[in-house]
């Protein structure tokens, strides 16, 4: 039996009115208490039983790239957070139909060009006093590639400017590990601009799984490299999406030189701008 949407809608809120979204899993049976045998579900698996990854995600519930995200989110946030997350996801994709391809990609770009500002302000904190010749460079970069996803400035360039903050960022990094969240910021930056055409494909794909193994290269930008995928050939659309997901991971590392709490609280911060978005689109 094919759902509807409106059937999958009316699904993941029933899930989430009786407290049945987990993190951590797609699905799974409750074994404890008096509720032996409920299916437990995540944020994404709510919306359907045919729904076990990402790419399951009917394209006219959602865009890939927020099927990517939302497990993302719901894992990320604090266990507490859940519900709320839930909520407030459920409480927009009742409206969201109304929202075309030019809207949804308008809510994309915005996310990751502020998923970069966040990953820069989140990494600042743990710079020393004064700040370091290399955390300019880092700003700069970042910034650039903000440009370039606004459509103000040329993303070839900016993926030097990204690739030589990399350099400088990780030099130091090496020495000094609170200056890691700059390093991570920095090489975000330039796998996200080297993404950005499909000739980049092949090789950035190497070097973004090479940034995220170095906890958070992509802090600032692989967002932005993400983002690009409006240029790339079609057979990399769901390659692409992926990188939304990424690029709130990495910004959440980010955050985890502040505070040891600090990457939930991150995710949180993510969460809430990214329905800011959404609901400025739905007012639109």
């Amino acid at each position: 039996m094919t759902l509807t949407i409106e059937q999958r809608i009316a699904g993941a809120e029933k899930a989430w009115q009786e407290g049945r979204i987990i993190q951590g899993d797609w699905r799974r049976r409750d074994g404890g208490g008096g509720n032996d045998g409920r299916e437990l579900v995540c944020a994404l698996a709510a919306f359907g039983p045919d729904i076990n990854a990402s790419t399951d995600c009917p394209a006219d519930l959602m865009p890939l790239w927020l099927a990517y995200l939302v497990p993302r989110i719901d894992d990320g946030i604090a266990f507490a957070d859940v519900p709320w997350f839930m909520g407030e996801l459920v409480a927009r994709a009742k409206r969201w139909h109304k929202l075309d391809a030019a809207a949804w990609d308008r809510i994309r770009t915005a996310y990751l060009i502020m998923v970069i500002r966040q990953a820069v302000e989140w990494a600042e904190p743990v710079q020393p006093d004064p700040k370091p010749e290399y955390w300019g460079k880092v700003v700069d970069a970042c910034n650039g590639v903000v440009e370039a996803l606004e459509g103000k400035a040329d993303l070839a360039t900016a993926r030097r400017a990204a690739a030589d903050a990399a350099a400088a960022a990780d030099a130091a990094a090496r020495w000094a590990a609170a200056r890691w969240a700059a390093a991570d910021a920095a090489d975000a930056a330039d796998a996200a601009a080297r993404w950005a055409a499909a000739r980049w494909a092949a090789a950035d794909a190497a070097a973004a799984r090479w940034a995220a193994a170095r906890w958070a290269a992509a802090d600032a930008a692989a967002a932005a490299r993400w983002a690009a995928a409006r240029w790339a050939a079609a057979r990399w659309a769901a390659a692409d999406a992926r990188w939304a997901a990424a690029a709130a991971r990495w910004a959440a590392a980010a955050a985890r030189w502040a505070a040891a709490d600090a990457r939930p609280k991150a995710y949180r911060t993510i969460a809430e701008k990214l329905f800011v978005l959404i609901d400025a689109e739905l007012a639109a």
